[in-house]
């Protein structure tokens, strides 16, 4: 279940990557545009100038996100390993505990054993 979640994740991560790459060129080609038009008039550089402020906004977002994504990610992994180490120690321990039930149970017909042999030497006498 851990590992399925990771898997989920890593897909978020790459999303939000590549999501984050997007407009970070879209940040670029907004300010290449500023630059180009430092000309124009000042009505159309405050638009570009509101897009580019939206643009980082989106930005900064995404960034939030994907940082929150990968953080989630590696809580997931540590868990992940947490669980492994739990599994493995009990494995450990239902190994032990099959390895001392199987002397128990040699041990039990060990004294059967004992016994009738005891039983039919006391019938002999």
């Amino acid at each position: 279940e851990a590992n399925a979640a990771n898997e989920l994740l890593e897909k978020e991560l790459k999303g939000q990557k590549q999501n984050s790459s997007l407009i970070k060129c879209e940040n670029e080609q907004l300010r290449q545009e500023i630059d180009d038009k430092k000309g124009s008039s000042r009505k159309e550089r405050k638009r570009l100038q509101e897009d580019l402020s939206a643009a980082n906004k989106r930005q900064g977002e995404c960034e939030k996100q994907f940082d929150s994504l990968k953080r989630e990610y590696r809580a997931n992994k540590m868990d992940s390993m947490a669980l492994k180490e739990q599994v493995e120690t009990l494995r450990k321990r239902l190994i032990s505990a099959e390895d001392k039930a199987s002397h128990a149970t040699s041990l039990e017909t060990m004294l059967c054993e004992v016994k009738e042999e005891k039983e039919r030497n006391e019938k002999r006498h």
